[in-house]
């Protein structure tokens, strides 16, 4: 077990020490410390400030609920989230830690009787050292500790010596540059000048160069405070993003995903509105009657939204479609797929709620069903289409709207980068937050490195014009394979002799709203969308050359879709025109013939540049 120690101390009183540590770790259901949880115990036992970047799924709330259970006096916790804050309070007191909590969700009744016991308890020293009566833990939120009764609260412990260590979870909510950035997390440093002499620990999963400079000065750091960072890379994560726009029906691609890759395993589905998520929790059902899932947001009435909290941390339920308020409250090890049914705002978010998969070490997957709509309306909301009004409904638009919106469009643009570009996923997040990574280490774990991790690419839209092509070159290719099983007769007649634009009658298709096909056609070529294509493949009609992976040339592709275009161009002004169909077939065929020609000379040039 890694343990802070101290070479100084004599050896009876490290002994002592590690025992204690022991004590407490058992008390919380820890076996050992991991990762950075040593460092920062190490910081709070020497009263030390602190800022501890540590990836989801790290072990953050053990950094401070141990040195509560080690240190005279009170722990208070600045939590963002009530229901993080409901989670890490009623975990504690199924381990019998005496805990409580100062938030809205308190009565006033309740708030006074919490402020008593705390009173009570400095008072009394003879309870200071008992860890069965005092109140190791006051968990609040930063608006709650803004209030006037919360600071003389927190004055009088102070001067009682009864506060130990003040823990700001979720720090980056300081930073105005972050992305959740709190207006009321800023007045933490005006509590940082009311207690002085006591260590601040700031803990965040996600938090740039910028958004650390910032916490430092808002919390008053020193110059050498210890700046504690943690590995971003989530292994054990696989990504892969997905344009929602191009599904057919984004639903039913969900469900399959589900049921073919997670089927019986825990997920999570985030989504940004209460509505939008009532309304996907429908679709689902209505897809798969049975899938267990069900909508976790704050509209859900509180008692049917623990119970299905609890049944999804048993079992009994497989997926959740929650919003972020209330989505990052939940804390479940087994989580083995997260999937965002829209693009969060940024690239920090998608990082956090990805990370709720996985967090036993196991391979997860995070995937992101990314639509362009989502990213017009949030720039539309924060002002950048002219209308300045939207801006002021999101919470970190306010204060200094100037300041914030520029910040969180650059933001957006940072998510809307990662997702419609093809590189390294891993990659492209641990640069972010200025980690160098090679593409190497990815090891084939997302989309970009793996084709094999695109689950739905079979998904594509069909377009109403593609199902026209569809039918046809089915029927076509029907008419063709009955030709095929022709009377013996038929075979052994001797075939004429035809002429080249006979030929080539015979191996053309084009048009989106009609085609030619005599009756000795052998082959169809289909000049049509990937949704056509997949299709057509997937019956055994056509096979397509490459996929949506695949690295050929994109301008020699280009020359040959423009070559065919002009064919389908020539024949739709015909028919505008009231060309007969031999003439505009004709009239086709020459289009095609020299769109060919010129082909042919650009490549004849080309190979004379090169030789």
């Amino acid at each position: 077990m890694a343990a802070p120690s101290s070479s100084s101390s004599p050896p009876a009183q490290q002994s002592d020490r590690r025992d204690k540590i022991r004590a407490a770790l058992a008390r919380l259901g820890v076996t050992q410390l991991r990762g950075l949880q040593a460092p920062a115990l190490r910081c709070a036992l020497k009263r030390q400030d602190a800022l501890v970047l540590m990836p989801t799924g790290g072990g953050k709330s053990l950094c401070y609920q141990l040195p509560a259970l080690l240190l005279r006096g009170l722990v208070v916790v600045v939590c963002p989230l009530l229901a993080l804050m409901q989670d890490q309070v009623g975990a504690l007191r199924r381990r019998r830690v005496r805990v409580e909590m100062l938030s809205s969700l308190a009565t006033a009744a309740e708030r006074r009787a919490t402020q008593d016991a705390l009173l009570r308890q400095s008072a009394d020293e003879s309870s200071a050292g008992d860890h069965a009566k005092r109140v190791e833990l006051l968990y609040s939120t930063p608006e709650a500790l803004a209030t006037e009764n919360a600071h003389q609260l927190l004055r009088t412990l102070y001067e009682r010596g009864a506060v130990t260590l003040v823990a700001v979870d979720e720090a980056h909510c300081i930073s105005s540059w972050g992305h959740d950035f709190r207006p009321a997390y800023r007045r933490l440093g005006e509590l940082r000048d009311a207690l002085p002499g006591v260590p601040f620990l700031a803990l965040t999963a996600t938090a740039t160069l910028r958004v650390r400079d910032d916490i430092r000065q808002q919390l008053r750091f020193p110059a050498d405070a210890s700046a504690l960072l943690g590995d971003f890379n989530r292994a054990n994560i696989s990504y892969t993003v997905v344009d929602r726009e191009s599904l057919a029906d984004p639903v039913r691609a969900l469900c399959r995903y589900m049921k073919t890759h997670h089927d019986g395993a825990s997920g999570v589905v985030y989504v940004h509105t209460r509505s939008d998520t009532d309304a996907l929790v429908a679709d689902l059902r209505q897809h798969d009657p049975e899938l267990r899932v069900a909508a976790f947001h704050a509209k859900v009435p509180p008692l049917e939204r623990a119970q299905a909290l609890q049944d999804w941390l048993d079992g009994r339920l497989r997926v959740l479609c929650a919003t972020v308020a209330f989505g990052m409250g939940i804390d479940h090890p087994r989580v083995r797929f997260v999937v965002h049914w829209n693009a969060p705002k940024t690239l920090e978010g998608f990082y956090q709620e990805s990370g709720r998969a996985g967090r036993d070490g196991q391979p997860s997957q995070s995937v992101l069903l990314y639509s362009q709509r989502d990213y017009e309306r949030f720039r539309f909301l924060l002002g950048e289409e002219g209308d300045d009004s939207g801006a002021a409904s999101l919470p970190w638009v306010q204060d200094a709207p100037q300041k914030q919106t520029q910040c969180a469009l650059e933001m957006l643009d940072a998510m809307r980068a990662f997702a419609t570009t093809r590189t390294c996923r891993r990659q492209a997040i641990l640069r972010y937050f200025g980690q160098s990574f090679a593409v190497a280490e990815c090891r084939k774990s997302c989309d970009v490195c793996n084709p094999l991790l695109c689950y739905f690419r079979h998904e594509a839209l069909v377009s109403a014009e593609d199902r026209t092509v569809m039918r046809f070159a089915k029927a076509s290719m029907q008419a063709i394979r009955s030709q095929q099983q022709g009377t013996v007769g038929d075979k052994l007649r001797p075939k004429q002799k035809k002429r080249t634009g006979d030929q080539r009658r015979d191996h053309l298709l084009f048009g989106r709203a009609g085609a030619y096909a005599p009756d000795e056609t052998r082959s169809v070529v289909v000049g049509s969308g990937d949704g056509a294509k997949h299709a057509l493949a997937a019956d055994g009609f056509v096979a397509v050359n490459g996929d949506a992976s695949s690295s050929d040339d994109d301008d020699d592709r280009a020359h040959r879709v423009d070559a065919v275009a002009l064919a389908v161009q020539a024949v739709r002004q015909r028919r505008r025109t009231g060309g007969g169909a031999a003439s505009a077939m004709d009239d086709a065929l020459e289009a095609l013939e020299r769109a060919e020609a010129r082909e042919m000379a650009a490549s004849g040039s080309k190979k004379r540049r090169f030789d």
